[in-house]
């Protein structure tokens, strides 16, 4: 019970990825209790007061992350308001995407960036999938590379509404400054 009531805990806390203990994972019936760890985690997230505690707006703050912290809360109530399919960012660091992810969106979050290393720790960011790229110059064609990849990988359907985040100039690393609305 104490186990169970940790996990409930940890997602109402806004927790991205759960783990059992030593103890609870070696027993005979590993695969159960992970089933058991997922229906904790699926009711937790249904209770009602668990995204509103976590659809919180960004503190004011004077320094660079608190501009990928309001573009990130901007880019997900843009998506929520207009019904988007998706939001997608392109990011160095993955921090984009944590940002994005920490409000809870209704639609996937999917990150690209020309690190393969941020994309496997992208891998326990909730409700966000990673892709790795290779590095891009031209918002355009960053733009238009999403569209692709999202669109032939059955991501999105054609004509399906995503909202893009992305630091203009492009090459500049660290500024997520840029919020677009964008038609697969």
């Amino acid at each position: 019970r104490a186990e169970a009531s940790d996990v409930a805990n940890a997602v109402l806390d806004g927790t991205d990825a759960v783990m059992l203990s030593g103890e609870t994972a070696m027993g005979r019936h590993p695969v159960r209790v992970v089933e058991v760890m997922a229906q904790i985690v699926e009711e937790a997230e249904r209770d009602p007061d668990y995204r509103p505690r976590l659809e919180m707006r960004p503190p004011r703050r004077d320094d660079s992350e608190s501009v990928t912290d309001a573009v990130s809360f901007t880019a997900f109530d843009l998506a929520e308001q207009i019904g988007a399919t998706a939001v997608a960012c392109l990011t160095a660091s993955g921090a984009t995407a944590r940002a994005i992810a920490r409000h809870r969106p209704g639609m996937p979050v999917y990150a690209f960036t020309d690190d393969a290393r941020v994309v496997k720790q992208l891998n326990l960011v909730w409700g966000t999938k990673g892709f790795a790229i290779p590095f891009q110059r031209d918002t355009d064609d960053g733009v238009k590379l999403v569209q692709r990849i999202l669109t032939d990988k059955g991501y999105v359907q054609p004509g399906s509404l995503i909202v893009m985040t992305a630091g203009m100039p492009l090459p500049a690393k660290g500024r997520t400054n840029m919020v677009y609305v964008s038609k697969c």
